[in-house]
């Protein structure tokens, strides 16, 4: 579906492709308050996640990376789902993987049931004009990863241009 400037505050917030993604806020590892508002403008990478889940160990360095390489044009935001974790086990992770970006605490389920959350870990890819533009269910590989983010971008960094070149070669 495209979607024009006009249309998106026309369209119903969905966690559907195409729609703009559902709004929340919610308290942060850090103490802060944070909602999606924050990263208005931005494309986003919305991951959600627990510290006991296998796959999410594995992707946790591709967030912490794909950060390092491109967050200086994205926001990632790592959802904890503190309803099926704990506060403690979840700093500890973030800690463990290096994440320097929002990792806000679901503790409800509130924002998961939102969003449809069923398996861990999910993955929804955000425009910068808020709209979602795909996700995955499960664990991402650095090369999709990677290439969801390129073309994220694309449209929303036109003075700003990332270094694929640079990145195009890194090690994975």
């Amino acid at each position: 579906m495209r979607v024009s400037g006009e249309t998106v505050a026309a369209l119903p917030e969905k966690p559907e492709i195409g729609y703009p993604a559902p709004g929340f806020s919610l308290t942060a590892l850090d103490g802060g308050a944070y909602s999606l508002e924050t990263s208005k403008g931005r494309p986003i990478v919305l991951n959600f996640w627990a510290s006991w889940c296998g796959p999410c160990r594995d992707e946790a360095p591709l967030f912490a990376k794909l950060h390092e390489q491109y967050g200086e044009w994205l926001s990632i935001v790592a959802v904890n789902l503190t309803a099926v974790d704990s506060e403690q086990e979840a700093r500890r992770f973030a800690r463990e993987y290096g994440f320097k970006f929002p990792v806000p605490l679901d503790s409800d389920g509130a924002v998961a049931a939102k969003y449809r959350i069923r398996p861990i870990p999910t993955t929804i890819f955000i425009d910068s004009r808020g709209i979602i533009t795909g996700g995955v269910l499960g664990a991402l590989d650095w090369d999709l990863l990677h290439g969801r983010v390129l073309r994220l971008l694309e449209p929303s960094a036109p003075l700003a241009t990332p270094p694929a070149d640079r990145n195009r070669n890194a090690r994975q």
